[in-house]
């Protein structure tokens, strides 16, 4: 939550133009009638893309600090066996 209060808008700035690139390619845009038609722009589509996959990183990021405080030792060794 802390991750996602600090740093929420400025890795959802940065993942925008990635999602947007990304809908560009699957040819969704190209719909813009039936976008328009749903009651969606472009523009309001990409930044509910952008919030679901932001809250998808938070979520994954959630679920890793929640296992690696169950165990600390395991996950620390895991962690300095990649350094050395």
């Amino acid at each position: 939550n802390y991750l996602r209060k600090t740093s929420g808008s400025e890795i959802a700035a940065k993942l925008r133009p990635l999602v947007n690139a990304a809908l560009e390619r699957s040819g969704l845009m190209k719909g813009s009638a039936t976008l328009t038609s749903l009651g969606m722009s472009p523009d309001k589509l990409t930044d509910y893309v952008t919030g679901k996959t932001s809250d998808g990183i938070f979520t994954y990021l959630g679920r890793e600090e929640t296992r690696m405080r169950q165990d600390p030792i395991n996950s620390g060794r895991a962690i300095l066996k990649g350094l050395f």
